[in-house]
């Protein structure tokens, strides 16, 4: 996701650009939970709160 677009941060605006460093990078992130039940507390399924999420932040730009 490539963009010079403006974006507002902290009162404060922010233009980046496609040459800005890249502070984090994040590729094919998953992350599931365990459902348990029973007793023994067994795994019995699994909720899927990401599945390959990929991402990139550079420099200057906000959450």
């Amino acid at each position: 996701m490539k963009s010079t677009t403006p974006r507002l941060c902290e009162k404060n605006l922010v233009l980046t650009s496609s040459n800005s460093k890249d502070l984090v990078v994040v590729k094919g992130l998953k992350k599931y939970f365990p459902v348990r039940a029973g007793l023994f507390q067994r795994v019995v399924a699994q909720v899927q709160a990401v599945d390959n999420v990929s991402f990139t932040i550079k420099e200057g730009e906000c959450l």
